[in-house]
């Protein structure tokens, strides 16, 4: 792991103990960026699903995957480099933006994946040139209330598929 407050990097290979990796990665930025409770478990939680989504789109055969940390005046950002699996990811997260989430049982579990993920996040941008996804977090003025909102939310979608969430 490359080590600088303002950039690093982590070269994942997905498969070989890859969620130790990311959960270590995300912890150090968010001690270095002062970053705790509910917002740090955002943050830990959707890179942790990213890296698992990846898993299972990747079938887990040590498919290496580079991240790159970035932190910029408006939040965190964790760039994936994914190379041949862009495509499949970008067009789950495509397929989200027409989603309507009252119909949540016709989802597949990749698409429910990416929801979770999406919801975790402030904002999700590709990179078809770079075949890059990008997981950005807002650290500027942590809002109580959006926390609060998106507490509520995870709590509405596992309600949706079943799942009961332990507090």
């Amino acid at each position: 792991m490359n080590r600088s407050l303002q950039n690093r990097e982590l070269r994942l290979i997905i498969g070989k103990q890859h969620i130790k990796q990311i959960e270590k990665f995300v912890e150090v930025i968010c001690d270095d960026n002062h970053i705790y409770d509910e917002y740090y478990a955002n943050i830990v939680a959707a890179n942790t699903m990213f890296a698992e989504y990846i898993c299972s789109l990747s079938n887990c055969e040590s498919y290496k995957v580079k991240v790159k940390f970035f932190r910029d005046k408006s939040g965190l950002r964790f760039k994936y480099y994914l190379d041949e699996l862009f495509l499949d990811i970008a067009s789950n997260h495509e397929k989200l933006s027409t989603f309507h989430y009252d119909s949540i049982e016709n989802l597949d579990t990749h698409l429910q994946g990416m929801m979770a993920i999406t919801l975790l996040c402030d904002d999700i941008t590709t990179d078809p040139e770079e075949e890059t996804f990008e997981l950005f977090f807002r650290i500027t003025g942590v809002n109580e209330l959006l926390a609060v909102q998106r507490i509520e939310l995870l709590k509405r979608y596992y309600s949706m598929i079943g799942a009961s969430v332990k507090q």
